[in-house]
């Protein structure tokens, strides 16, 4: 009898076969997802927390704001995948900074808590750009070195970057949605100052090549702040469509966890109509925002970024010149040891700083701590020799009073001297005849009570130490 109801329902197993057939590779895939060797690993972050974590504001002593992001170059010939800190933002908003430093605001992470703590890098050196400029794109890139191993940067490698070919492999076309990150009108996303994350599509067309469109339109509401910050595709459902690729059994295993990230480019300016009214008595413009922006290709930053030499140079190397870490260990020493009304003052002043950290705040926050600690006598015995030969004039003076363009004071000894001062932020340098022979911006957080500093003629290196 079952034998006779089988023989009766061929189709039946016809039908089952084929099921099989159809549906075996899929149930493969899940059940191989199901047994990985170690469920409970975190997944690694995607790009948009990548980016988050490495995307800044910047702010010049013009109050000008911009937006931008740390991404890796990788160091040549080097076995252990390191790579080198580049700063990158569109070129205008640095040349529109005035002044040899800015403000980045970086963010401090201490276990899963993070704090915005600014920071004044220096962008030129004697009125000289640190930065590279790509020759037809309002692209800039630099070396930086950011303030700390504690920052929380996840740094993304410059190999993220689109090229023609990319675009073309990932089906980047006009309408896919796409991502931006910035600082619209300043506005930041938490207290410790993480982008505001927007999405939108792309709006143009061609795209390709590069090197001839060199920008395409995004879809995005941009405002001031916004330039310089980087634009991203990101996709962890996408799946190539090639020949071969593109079956069931494919497509599962890449929805399960695989996808593609791309950095597009990034914000160079808001697209805008300017519209002219004329009388006979006057002429009237006015400014439409149409909510678009123009994007500087992938392609262009990577030109720009390889514009850099292969690892940094002392010189053209971006660095902070008046960490807000100066200040808390300032705080640190002067306390128990001057009244709690004067403690209360250079905190104030440096709060003022943290919350406007313009050159004039910093300059009043230096200024607090040493004229508290030249009233109550808190010095630190300087040691300064200057190399490599002998005869040189050290000179020095604080930040405060080369913020007001005061006389340096000349050291008593040439070459290797003794200075008993207050502490504070000083530069230091060495000159022979009256002219420097050293570095005469660097600067040097005089904080120990003993400290031993040495100048190095004819090096023209800006660093904090």
């Amino acid at each position: 009898m079952n034998f006779r109801f089988i023989r009766n329902h061929r189709l039946v197993w016809i039908l089952l076969l084929w099921i099989g057939i159809i549906y075996f590779p899929f149930l493969t895939t899940i059940a191989a997802a199901a047994e990985e060797p170690n469920p409970k690993a975190p997944l690694p972050p995607d790009i948009n927390t990548v980016l988050m974590r490495s995307t800044f504001k910047i702010l010049g002593d013009n109050g000008d704001i911009g937006t931008v992001f740390i991404i890796g170059k990788p160091t040549p010939n080097s076995a252990e995948h390191k790579a080198y800190y580049v700063l990158v933002t569109a070129a205008h908003v640095l040349d529109q900074m005035p002044g040899d430093s800015a403000i980045i605001f970086f963010r401090r992470k201490d276990g899963n808590t993070y704090s915005k703590t600014p920071y004044r890098y220096r962008i030129r050196q004697d009125g000289k750009p640190l930065w590279v400029k790509h020759p037809k794109a309002d692209v800039a890139a630099m070396f930086i070195t950011p303030p700390s191993s504690e920052n929380g940067i996840m740094l993304v490698s410059a190999t993220l970057l689109s090229t023609d070919q990319s675009l073309e492999d990932y089906d980047i076309y006009p309408g896919r949605e796409i991502k931006v990150l910035g600082f619209p009108l300043g506005q930041e996303s938490s207290s410790a100052g993480f982008p505001i994350l927007r999405t939108g599509s792309i709006a143009s067309f061609p795209l390709t090549p590069a090197d001839q469109e060199r920008t395409f339109l995004a879809d995005f509401r941009v405002f001031d702040g916004n330039s310089g910050g980087p634009v991203y595709f990101y996709d962890p459902y996408w799946y190539k469509r090639e020949s071969g690729e593109g079956d069931l059994a494919q497509r599962s295993i890449l929805l399960a966890g695989s996808g593609v990230q791309l950095i597009l480019g990034l914000v160079s300016e808001q697209v805008s109509l300017t519209e002219t009214t004329r009388t006979y008595l006057q002429e009237n413009k006015q400014t439409l925002p149409i909510s678009v922006a123009k994007v500087v290709h992938g392609t262009l930053i990577k030109e720009t970024i390889d514009l850099l030499p292969p690892e940094p140079v002392p010189e053209k190397l971006s660095r902070a010149v008046s960490p807000m870490t100066f200040l808390n260990e300032a705080i640190t020493r002067l306390q128990a040891k001057i009244p709690d009304e004067s403690l209360a003052r250079i905190k104030k002043d440096s709060a003022s700083w943290e919350h406007s950290p313009t050159e004039r705040n910093w300059t009043i926050a230096s200024d607090a701590v040493t004229f508290e600690a030249a009233k109550y006598n808190i010095t630190s015995s300087l040691t300064i020799v200057s190399l490599p030969k002998s005869g040189a004039t050290i000179k020095y003076q604080t930040a405060g009073k080369r913020y007001r363009n005061e006389d340096p004071v000349t050291a008593g000894k040439t070459t290797t001297c003794k200075e008993t001062v207050p502490i504070g932020l000083y530069y230091i340098w060495a000159e022979r005849g009256g002219k420097p022979t050293s570095d005469r911006n660097g600067l040097y957080n005089v904080i120990s009570s003993e400290q031993q500093i040495e100048i190095t003629e004819n090096v023209t290196k800006s660093s904090p130490r």
